[in-house]
């Protein structure tokens, strides 16, 4: 990711961090919830003395963006969400199938997140990125190597499913 952060940081400040359960962050944490997430980019932008700016939303990042924009508008000049969703599986007209390999990806995430196992990263990482080439996948294998432990992952995929972010126009 290193390569695509130098791209978001050219000619701009980029700030960038770890969500607590995830990287350098702290992973042995109290409470792991999209308020708790919004909370921490709440004290990111005060201690940065943020005005207005864009956020960038990626992934388990998009909800975090979407919550964050509808909370502070007039903090926002941009609102970029990439490969995330504000609406949880629960709450979408799901079939039973497509239920069953939301299921199977949360075990294969709990299985598989930590091992070397290229299947498991191709799986994934085209979930994520389809259209892909090698170098964007090793670089989103790098990422998923220091984004988190398996329980955090794991159990941010369940709780996904639960998760409806507020609707409000930004």
């Amino acid at each position: 990711m290193a390569s695509a952060n130098g791209g978001l940081a050219h000619d701009r400040t980029l700030i960038r961090y770890d969500a607590r359960g995830n990287g350098m962050s702290d992973w042995d944490v109290a409470e792991i919830s999209l308020d708790a997430w919004v909370s921490d980019l709440e004290c990111i932008v005060e201690a940065n003395r943020l005005e207005r700016f864009p956020l960038l939303g990626i992934s388990q990042g998009c909800p975090v963006a979407i919550s964050y924009a509808v909370s502070h508008p007039e903090q926002i000049s941009h609102l970029i969400l990439y490969g995330g969703f504000a609406v949880g599986s629960k709450h979408r007209n799901l079939t039973a199938e497509q239920l069953e390999e939301f299921a199977a990806m949360r075990t294969l995430t709990r299985l598989g997140w930590g091992a070397d196992n290229p299947a498991f990263r191709q799986m994934f990482t085209t979930q994520f990125m389809p259209d892909a080439t090698k170098e964007q996948w090793d670089s989103c294998r790098e990422l998923r190597d220091a984004v988190g432990h398996w329980w955090s992952q794991s159990e941010w995929l369940t709780r996904c499913c639960r998760r409806r972010v507020a609707s409000a126009s930004v």
